[in-house]
């Protein structure tokens, strides 16, 4: 990896290069090389309700986290980068959010955490263009790999450990990546996938999918 020199610019990021503006009355701060929030943030934080415990899988900007956290979820935020933890914690505390229902961690997907089986669901807009532009904290922010799915895979890998057995996953895929290799692997790990939401511009389709965990029935009886 050659981005640790963008860390000894951190502070000036800090003064120098942060935006806030308004997105359904939050406050949404983005700092430095921060994912901005659009259309496929939007299609995510569609689905934001009550749910319990759940994950926000590189949170970004906080906006979903602090989506999340504003309808009672008590939420993990999780981001590779320093900056996009940074907009996360300043995004909750613009909007009086910061408590402790949210927890923010930097780190590289979820094979980080203790198998628990203790979340109810996982919210996850990955990068998902297919290409590979890992030098620098913002080409990482859009680069998805060379089918645009190997970076999600990387994200979510021991999510069967961590999701209750009744959890789900909400993630965002596009039509310029490799959506039906997600599809099996998730497969593979026991979810059912669906699409259930799409918006479709001029050469893509960005489609919000759920995956469910199919319970084996009890044949016992």
């Amino acid at each position: 990896m050659s981005i640790d020199n963008d860390l000894l610019t951190s502070y000036k990021v800090l003064n120098d290069e942060r935006t806030c503006r308004s997105i359904d009355n939050l406050n949404v701060v983005v700092i430095g090389y921060t994912y901005d929030p659009s259309h496929d943030s939007y299609l995510l934080a569609s689905r934001c309700t009550y749910l319990g415990r759940v994950v926000d899988l590189g949170c970004g900007s906080g906006y979903l986290t602090a989506k999340l956290v504003s309808v009672g979820n008590e939420v993990l935020s999780i981001d590779l980068s320093p900056y996009a933890v940074l907009s996360t914690k300043e995004t909750l505390i613009t909007n009086n959010l910061y408590n402790e229902y949210v927890h923010i961690i930097q780190g590289d997907g979820l094979k980080m955490l203790r198998p628990s089986k203790s979340f109810n669901a996982v919210f996850v807009n990955p990068p998902y263009l297919p290409v590979k532009e890992f030098n620098d904290w913002l080409g990482r922010t859009w680069s998805g790999g060379d089918e645009g799915v190997e970076v999600f895979l990387k994200m979510i890998e021991g999510v069967e450990d961590i999701l209750r057995d009744d959890g789900m996953i909400y993630f965002i895929s596009s039509t310029l990546s490799n959506i039906e290799k997600v599809v099996e692997h998730l497969r593979g790990k026991g979810f059912k996938v669906d699409v259930i939401d799409q918006l479709c511009f001029f050469m893509e389709c960005i489609k919000l999918l759920i995956a469910v965990r199919e319970l084996k029935q009890d044949r016992s009886n």
